[in-house]
């Protein structure tokens, strides 16, 4: 949710949970959605909803204030690998390990229109970091929170695409997947690409 007013936000929230969603991303080039998540998150039951602020834009930090966030966003999408990002995932989870951090980890990374390899990735990961977590003695468990994208600009052909890469999310083990609505000023289009979602 691109926050825009708190109150207008909070409102749009109550309408998607109460609809079924279970996690939230909230993000504002216009105000600082931390400090005003007090505001935003009235009535909000948060020991049953994840919440993730994005922060810093356009650097797009993750933050969540249940546990550690690692994400490889910041990296090049075009040119980085798949080993890359995972690489970079595992080096802050690494970090994390080394310091102490007790709380199960959330890995946020992507699903692309390749199908199969999103569900191979997504499971490597999960074991790739159940391999680090066993070398600190720590507990295998993380959450994966899946970002899906698609080439695919046509709006009613990416709906379709969304579903299919979804689909390989959840196979691959994905905890959480955020399905983006697309962009468009008409409320009432709004409301039906939220619902597509």
């Amino acid at each position: 949710i691109n926050v825009e007013e708190p109150a207008k936000a909070n409102k749009q929230i109550l309408d998607l949970l109460n609809k079924g969603a279970n996690a939230l991303l909230l993000f504002s080039d216009k105000l600082d959605v931390v400090a005003e998540k007090d505001h935003i998150l009235d009535g909000v039951l948060l020991d049953l909803v994840d919440v993730y602020f994005q922060t810093n834009l356009p650097n797009e930090e993750l933050f969540s204030p249940k546990f550690p966030v690692y994400s490889s966003m910041n990296t090049d999408k075009i040119d980085s690998s798949l080993e890359v990002r995972f690489a970079e995932l595992l080096r802050q989870a690494n970090l994390g390990l080394a310091n102490g951090e007790t709380a199960i980890p959330t890995f946020w990374e992507e699903a692309t229109d390749d199908y199969f390899l999103s569900i191979a990735s997504l499971r490597a990961l999960r074991l790739c970091y159940a391999q680090v977590a066993e070398a600190y003695g720590a507990p295998p468990d993380c959450h994966l929170t899946v970002d899906p994208w698609t080439k695919n600009q046509d709006k009613y052909g990416g709906m379709i695409s969304m579903s299919a890469i979804c689909t390989a999310a959840i196979v691959g083990g994905a905890t959480t997947i955020f399905v983006s609505t697309g962009d468009t000023d008409d409320e009432g289009e709004k409301a039906f690409l939220r619902r597509v979602a």
